[in-house]
């Protein structure tokens, strides 16, 4: 056997996995006390904030250079890229994720404190759960395609 180069796709899967796996943590807790988003820490949602938003950012890119990698168009459309990741079965809830993006690029343009509570809620609730499942369908096709390098 020859030695191939790991996929593009499959390292950024790792990178993605370890992201989701820092915002699991503070998920997790907030979850756990049931705590309003106006209870926590301004720190603490920052934080929490800025790991969903790397680990978003590590997921679309991981999505992308699938679509590479399965010599698919990368789309440079966010709703033709939803469109083509449901129809492979990578994403289920398609609507979820059209709020997921609408939601973050509304806190950019016009940030304000209640919004910003809201769309942490939805990040703790349902966002990170698009971002898991996501992350799971892309183990799977990685595990249908391994990759054997030879050492």
């Amino acid at each position: 056997m020859t030695d191939s180069p790991t996929p593009r796709w499959h390292e950024r899967l790792r990178s993605f996995q370890r992201a989701l796996g820092r915002l699991e943590e503070p998920i997790a807790q907030v979850r756990s006390t049931g705590q309003l988003p106006e209870n926590l820490s301004a720190e603490f949602k920052d934080e929490v904030d800025r790991k969903f938003e790397m680990a978003y950012e590590l997921g679309w890119q991981t999505l992308l250079d699938f679509f590479q990698y399965a010599g698919l168009p990368v789309p440079d459309d966010y709703e033709k890229t939803l469109d083509i990741a449901h129809s492979l079965g990578l994403i289920e809830y398609r609507g979820s994720w059209t709020d997921l993006f609408e939601s973050l690029h509304r806190t950019i343009e016009t940030y304000s404190q209640r919004k910003s509570q809201i769309i942490f809620g939805r990040v703790v609730y349902s966002f990170y759960d698009l971002l898991s499942d996501l992350s799971q369908r892309l183990a799977e096709k990685a595990a249908q395609h391994p990759v054997h390098v030879n050492r």
